[in-house]
């Protein structure tokens, strides 16, 4: 049985673009492959030239053998003391995630199921049947594709945004909120960009308890 690895969708994404992950070894093509009159026709075999095979690669342009990263030779791993520059470090490095991953969703579909989280890197939705949603039973697992945008390829986790007072469930509906990450990365000194603005909320004022029943 063909085993196909899962991996992180920003990953799969970025491996489409272009960006070659040692980790996954993936082989490029050179030339098109078409379909004439319901036949796969592969030019590439057609007018094959010498290719120098990586050593993760066989002939066949499939992997045989990953490399895992080794820690020490992480460019991701930081040595640094100072909290608050890590966590202003990652708030960029989250933008800069999400906004790049925005601009490459221009340019090369993402399709995710109407009814689960999953998400499919590619033109078309694959046919797997693993769809869990409400009643799944009843589409026999089959997914639901549409577009895809940011949100579906890195939903947020959203927690509430509450600065020195213990949370009430009365007051919920005027707490703000933010993505998880943001939150953790606030909390250590980074700034918060202005287009969590709306979810903060920062412009209400949480009533006390006794101020509450006179809201409007």
């Amino acid at each position: 049985m063909l085993q196909v690895d899962r991996i992180p969708a920003i990953v799969e994404l970025c491996i489409q673009a272009g960006v070659d992950i040692p980790e996954y070894p993936t082989r490029r093509r050179t030339f098109p492959v078409y379909c004439v009159a319901g036949r796969i026709i592969d030019f590439e075999k057609r007018f094959p030239k010498e290719i120098s095979l990586e050593k993760d690669i066989d002939e066949y342009g499939l992997p045989y053998q990953k490399k895992r990263l080794d820690e020490d030779t992480n460019s991701m791993e930081m040595h640094c003391d100072d909290i608050q520059a890590v966590a202003v470090r990652g708030m960029k490095a989250w933008k800069k995630m999400c906004t790049g991953a925005s601009k490459l969703m221009e340019t090369y579909a993402v399709q995710t199921c109407g009814y689960c989280p999953e998400v499919q890197v590619g033109p078309k939705g694959h046919r797997v049947r693993n769809c869990q949603a409400y009643k799944h039973q009843m589409r026999d697992g089959q997914h639901a594709w549409q577009e895809a945008t940011i949100n579906d390829f890195v939903p947020p986790v959203y927690v509430y945004h509450v600065q020195d007072q213990p949370l009430v469930n009365e007051l919920k509906r005027y707490y703000g909120m933010l993505p998880a990450v943001v939150e953790l990365f606030s909390q250590t000194g980074a700034p918060v960009e202005k287009n969590y603005a709306h979810t903060m909320r920062v412009d209400v004022v949480v009533p006390e308890m006794d101020e509450e029943k006179w809201v409007v």
